[in-house]
């Protein structure tokens, strides 16, 4: 076990090297890198929603090197979960992962976290609206996550405060139609996700959160595009092509957002019928 983990890590090494290495030629100028440029370079802009940690992450962090994260993380979790080469390349057609690199948002740093948990549960905390749930998948990562995050409420206050308010008053439809956040109404396809998907991990866990997070914006289903992977090669290209189907808001308006769940519920349904979920 040791031995295997000592090589994910030198993998994720070198392809974060490799990937950022290619992220130099990468320019971060409008219309790339929109979120990166506004909010986080040089941590001069950040969200109050944003947990503090963020901060400290980002003024340190340049822009090819969250290329680099991003895309190696990425690969390493759609290696992990591979059913076929065919489901694997699937994986990377998957719009939250192209429209996460398009914006320039920090969900990479959320995929690292549930990579590396129980010890990176920090970063998962970063963009908690998916990965938060991947933390339920062992009880070590939860008493880990739960002893930071009293601690960093003992140094900076309780800034969960920030979060919750600030997706109380903002979330207006009108302004934000990208949110699809189904809150109490995706409670039932949460439970059924729990009980119908085999195996207790971080795939089946993220799922079923996606449906009750409290808020959502398509791309932020990034680190539960991975599972795509575990799915027959012709449901997997399924899945991931049709999580390209939020660009119809292009002429729907905001209706199109919403056919985001459209994957997610295929997704679901694969899941549900692979007896080997549970092996990671």
């Amino acid at each position: 076990m040791a031995g295997r983990k000592i090589q994910v890590i030198i993998m994720w090494a070198v392809l974060t090297v490799v990937f950022t290495a290619a992220g130099t030629f990468v320019p971060c100028e409008l219309p790339l890198a929109f979120d990166w440029l506004h909010f986080f370079e040089g941590a001069h802009n950040m969200p109050s929603f944003y947990p503090p940690w963020a901060g400290l992450v980002c003024r340190w962090l340049p822009w090819p090197l969250l290329i680099g994260v991003t895309l190696s993380t990425y690969t390493v979790a759609v290696m992990k979960r591979a059913r076929s080469v065919a489901s694997a390349v699937a994986a990377f057609v998957a719009m939250p992962l192209w429209w996460t690199l398009f914006l320039g948002q920090l969900d990479g740093l959320a995929m690292l976290g549930i990579l590396g948990l129980p010890w990176l549960a920090p970063l998962a905390l970063i963009k908690p609206q998916i990965a938060g749930f991947a933390l339920l998948c062992r009880r070590k990562c939860l008493i880990v996550s739960v002893c930071f995050v009293l601690l960093s409420c003992l140094i900076w206050g309780f800034w969960p405060a920030n979060f919750t308010s600030y997706h109380t008053e903002h979330l207006d439809a009108a302004k934000w139609p990208q949110y699809v956040t189904l809150g109490l109404w995706g409670l039932p396809a949460s439970i059924l996700a729990l009980w119908l998907v085999p195996g207790w991990n971080e795939d089946k866990l993220m799922l079923a959160g996606s449906f009750i997070t409290p808020a959502l914006v398509p791309y932020q289903l990034l680190p539960l595009m991975p599972a795509i992977a575990r799915l027959p090669w012709w449901l997997a290209w399924l899945v991931a092509l049709t999580s390209w189907l939020p660009v119809m808001s292009n002429w729907w308006g905001g209706v199109g957002w919403w056919l985001a769940w459209v994957s997610v519920a295929l997704l679901g349904a694969g899941l549900v019928r692979q007896d080997g979920l549970s092996r990671q």
